[in-house]
Protein backbone atom coordinates (compact mmCIF):
# COMPACT_ATOMS: atom_id res chain seq x y z
CA UNK A 1 0.00 0.00 0.00
CA UNK A 2 2.60 2.53 -0.76
CA UNK A 3 3.14 4.77 -3.62
CA UNK A 4 6.30 5.77 -5.89
CA UNK A 5 6.45 8.83 -7.75
CA UNK A 6 8.78 10.56 -10.02
CA UNK A 7 10.09 13.73 -7.94
CA UNK A 8 8.38 16.60 -9.75
CA UNK A 9 9.35 19.60 -7.92
CA UNK A 10 9.60 22.84 -9.59
CA UNK A 11 13.38 23.75 -8.37
CA UNK A 12 16.77 24.20 -10.01
CA UNK A 13 18.18 23.11 -6.37
CA UNK A 14 19.78 19.48 -5.72
CA UNK A 15 16.57 16.80 -4.37
CA UNK A 16 15.67 13.59 -4.77
CA UNK A 17 14.87 11.79 -7.54
CA UNK A 18 11.84 9.29 -6.11
CA UNK A 19 9.88 9.91 -3.55
CA UNK A 20 7.89 6.85 -2.01
CA UNK A 21 4.68 7.60 0.09
CA UNK A 22 2.36 5.62 2.76
CA UNK A 23 -1.22 5.62 1.71
CA UNK A 24 -2.18 8.80 4.35
CA UNK A 25 0.25 10.44 1.31
CA UNK A 26 3.36 10.46 4.21
CA UNK A 27 6.88 10.37 2.26
CA UNK A 28 8.09 7.32 3.34
CA UNK A 29 11.32 7.19 1.70
CA UNK A 30 13.70 9.93 -0.84
CA UNK A 31 15.84 7.41 -3.17
CA UNK A 32 18.46 9.16 -5.91
CA UNK A 33 19.37 12.32 -7.11
CA UNK A 34 18.36 14.97 -9.37
CA UNK A 35 21.50 17.36 -9.58
CA UNK A 36 21.47 21.00 -9.62
CA UNK A 37 20.22 22.53 -13.16
CA UNK A 38 20.29 26.14 -14.83
CA UNK A 39 16.47 25.62 -15.01
CA UNK A 40 13.47 24.41 -13.85
CA UNK A 41 12.55 23.11 -17.62
CA UNK A 42 15.66 21.53 -17.92
CA UNK A 43 15.42 19.79 -14.58
CA UNK A 44 11.85 18.30 -16.18
CA UNK A 45 13.29 17.16 -19.38
CA UNK A 46 16.28 15.84 -17.97
CA UNK A 47 14.84 13.76 -15.10
CA UNK A 48 11.74 12.82 -17.06
CA UNK A 49 11.46 8.66 -16.47
CA UNK A 50 9.20 5.74 -17.35
CA UNK A 51 9.19 3.15 -14.46
CA UNK A 52 8.44 0.19 -12.61
CA UNK A 53 9.27 -1.99 -10.06
CA UNK A 54 9.74 -6.38 -9.87
CA UNK A 55 8.77 -8.31 -7.36
CA UNK A 56 11.53 -7.57 -5.48
CA UNK A 57 11.09 -3.91 -5.12
CA UNK A 58 13.87 -2.97 -7.82
CA UNK A 59 13.37 -0.21 -9.33
CA UNK A 60 13.31 0.12 -13.46
CA UNK A 61 13.58 3.59 -14.93
CA UNK A 62 14.32 4.85 -18.75
CA UNK A 63 14.94 8.34 -19.79
CA UNK A 64 12.43 10.07 -22.05
CA UNK A 65 15.10 12.29 -23.23
CA UNK A 66 18.33 10.70 -22.63
CA UNK A 67 19.27 7.31 -23.58
CA UNK A 68 20.02 5.86 -20.21
CA UNK A 69 18.29 3.30 -18.45
CA UNK A 70 18.77 2.65 -14.82
CA UNK A 71 18.31 -0.21 -12.21
CA UNK A 72 18.34 0.60 -8.50
CA UNK A 73 17.97 -1.82 -5.51
CA UNK A 74 14.82 -1.55 -3.16
CA UNK A 75 17.04 0.44 -0.79
CA UNK A 76 18.02 3.17 -3.56
CA UNK A 77 21.50 1.62 -4.06
CA UNK A 78 22.08 2.45 -8.26
CA UNK A 79 23.11 -1.03 -9.56
CA UNK A 80 23.27 -0.68 -13.27
CA UNK A 81 23.17 2.64 -15.72
CA UNK A 82 23.79 1.86 -19.09
CA UNK A 83 23.14 3.85 -22.25
CA UNK A 84 22.10 2.25 -25.95
CA UNK A 85 22.26 3.48 -29.31
CA UNK A 86 19.26 6.08 -30.50
CA UNK A 87 19.41 6.05 -34.43
CA UNK A 88 19.12 9.82 -34.66
CA UNK A 89 21.01 12.89 -33.63
CA UNK A 90 19.89 13.80 -29.68
CA UNK A 91 20.82 17.33 -28.60
CA UNK A 92 22.00 18.15 -25.53
CA UNK A 93 18.84 19.57 -23.61
CA UNK A 94 19.17 23.30 -22.77
CA UNK A 95 17.49 26.54 -23.10
CA UNK A 96 17.47 28.68 -25.62
CA UNK A 97 16.76 32.19 -26.12
CA UNK A 98 15.60 34.26 -22.99
CA UNK A 99 12.49 35.70 -22.08
CA UNK A 100 8.85 34.72 -23.23
CA UNK A 101 10.39 33.43 -26.29
CA UNK A 102 12.60 31.07 -24.45
CA UNK A 103 12.10 27.22 -25.14
CA UNK A 104 13.84 23.80 -24.02
CA UNK A 105 16.07 22.26 -26.98
CA UNK A 106 15.38 18.28 -26.16
CA UNK A 107 14.17 15.27 -28.34
CA UNK A 108 12.17 12.61 -27.05
CA UNK A 109 14.17 8.98 -27.40
CA UNK A 110 11.52 6.79 -25.89
CA UNK A 111 7.90 6.89 -24.92
CA UNK A 112 7.67 4.05 -22.42
CA UNK A 113 8.89 0.98 -20.80
CA UNK A 114 7.60 -1.97 -18.97
CA UNK A 115 9.51 -5.35 -16.81
CA UNK A 116 7.95 -9.00 -17.59
CA UNK A 117 8.05 -11.67 -15.02
CA UNK A 118 11.53 -12.69 -15.97
CA UNK A 119 13.04 -9.10 -15.76
CA UNK A 120 13.02 -8.33 -19.27
CA UNK A 121 12.83 -4.66 -20.06
CA UNK A 122 10.65 -3.12 -22.82
CA UNK A 123 11.12 -0.01 -23.99
CA UNK A 124 8.76 1.94 -26.35
CA UNK A 125 11.52 3.59 -28.34
CA UNK A 126 11.69 6.45 -31.36
CA UNK A 127 13.59 5.41 -34.30
CA UNK A 128 13.96 8.74 -35.82
CA UNK A 129 13.13 12.32 -34.52
CA UNK A 130 9.44 13.36 -34.23
CA UNK A 131 8.57 15.68 -37.49
CA UNK A 132 7.24 19.27 -36.53
CA UNK A 133 3.26 17.90 -36.76
CA UNK A 134 4.37 14.85 -34.46
CA UNK A 135 5.08 17.30 -32.14
CA UNK A 136 2.10 19.27 -32.17
CA UNK A 137 -0.25 15.97 -31.22
CA UNK A 138 -1.31 16.41 -27.57
CA UNK A 139 -0.30 20.34 -27.41
CA UNK A 140 -3.06 23.08 -26.19
CA UNK A 141 -2.71 26.38 -26.82
CA UNK A 142 -4.40 29.45 -25.53
CA UNK A 143 -3.97 33.56 -25.64
CA UNK A 144 -4.46 35.42 -22.51
CA UNK A 145 -5.99 38.25 -22.25
CA UNK A 146 -4.85 41.32 -19.73
CA UNK A 147 -7.97 40.71 -18.16
CA UNK A 148 -7.09 37.09 -17.46
CA UNK A 149 -9.25 35.67 -20.18
CA UNK A 150 -8.02 32.68 -21.77
CA UNK A 151 -9.16 31.79 -25.34
CA UNK A 152 -7.61 28.46 -26.63
CA UNK A 153 -6.79 27.69 -29.70
CA UNK A 154 -7.27 24.85 -32.60
CA UNK A 155 -3.84 23.46 -32.91
CA UNK A 156 -3.41 22.34 -35.94
CA UNK A 157 -1.13 18.65 -37.25
CA UNK A 158 -1.58 16.37 -40.43
CA UNK A 159 -0.22 12.92 -39.16
CA UNK A 160 -1.38 9.91 -40.85
CA UNK A 161 -3.76 7.60 -38.45
CA UNK A 162 -3.06 4.48 -40.02
CA UNK A 163 0.72 3.85 -40.42
CA UNK A 164 3.61 5.06 -38.81
CA UNK A 165 7.77 4.30 -39.13
CA UNK A 166 8.44 6.30 -35.70
CA UNK A 167 8.51 3.61 -33.13
CA UNK A 168 10.04 0.77 -32.35
CA UNK A 169 10.08 -1.78 -29.03
CA UNK A 170 13.41 -2.39 -28.05
CA UNK A 171 13.73 -5.47 -25.36
CA UNK A 172 16.86 -5.23 -22.80
CA UNK A 173 17.78 -7.88 -20.13
CA UNK A 174 18.54 -7.13 -16.42
CA UNK A 175 22.15 -6.10 -17.47
CA UNK A 176 21.18 -3.33 -20.01
CA UNK A 177 21.92 -5.45 -23.02
CA UNK A 178 20.06 -5.25 -25.45
CA UNK A 179 18.02 -8.80 -26.85
CA UNK A 180 15.81 -7.91 -29.36
CA UNK A 181 14.12 -5.02 -31.47
CA UNK A 182 11.12 -4.91 -33.67
CA UNK A 183 9.89 -2.05 -35.59
CA UNK A 184 6.09 -1.53 -35.33
CA UNK A 185 3.75 0.56 -37.53
CA UNK A 186 1.20 2.09 -35.44
CA UNK A 187 0.78 5.21 -33.09
CA UNK A 188 1.46 4.53 -29.17
CA UNK A 189 2.75 6.52 -26.37
CA UNK A 190 2.72 3.45 -23.79
CA UNK A 191 3.76 0.41 -23.36
CA UNK A 192 2.48 -2.65 -20.71
CA UNK A 193 3.68 -6.18 -20.54
CA UNK A 194 1.72 -9.19 -18.74
CA UNK A 195 2.87 -12.58 -19.15
CA UNK A 196 3.31 -13.71 -22.64
CA UNK A 197 1.24 -10.44 -24.25
CA UNK A 198 2.46 -6.86 -24.97
CA UNK A 199 0.03 -3.91 -25.40
CA UNK A 200 0.76 -0.87 -26.88
CA UNK A 201 -1.39 2.25 -25.78
CA UNK A 202 -2.36 4.79 -28.16
CA UNK A 203 -4.03 8.03 -26.29
CA UNK A 204 -3.39 10.62 -28.52
CA UNK A 205 -4.18 9.39 -32.49
CA UNK A 206 -6.58 6.47 -32.84
CA UNK A 207 -7.24 6.00 -29.18
CA UNK A 208 -6.99 2.28 -29.16
CA UNK A 209 -5.12 -0.57 -27.32
CA UNK A 210 -2.90 -3.16 -29.48
CA UNK A 211 -2.32 -6.97 -28.16
CA UNK A 212 0.35 -8.90 -29.55
CA UNK A 213 1.89 -12.30 -28.40
CA UNK A 214 6.10 -12.02 -27.49
CA UNK A 215 7.74 -14.71 -29.02
CA UNK A 216 10.84 -13.98 -26.94
CA UNK A 217 10.94 -16.97 -25.00
CA UNK A 218 14.11 -16.79 -23.00
CA UNK A 219 17.07 -14.68 -22.06
CA UNK A 220 20.35 -15.68 -23.60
Amino acid sequence: NEILLLNRARTTEPTSLWILFDEKGQIVEERGERKSTTSIHVTSRLYSFSFDLDKEDNLYAVAHCRSLLQISSSTGELKIESTYEVPFEVPEIKMVGSGPMAYVEAERVSWGMDIDELGRIFVLALTRAQNSEEKMVGVRQGIMSRSGVLTELKVEYNVDPTSTDLYQILVFDNSGKILASKKINVHANNIRVHKDKLYLIDTYINMKIYEYRISIQEIP
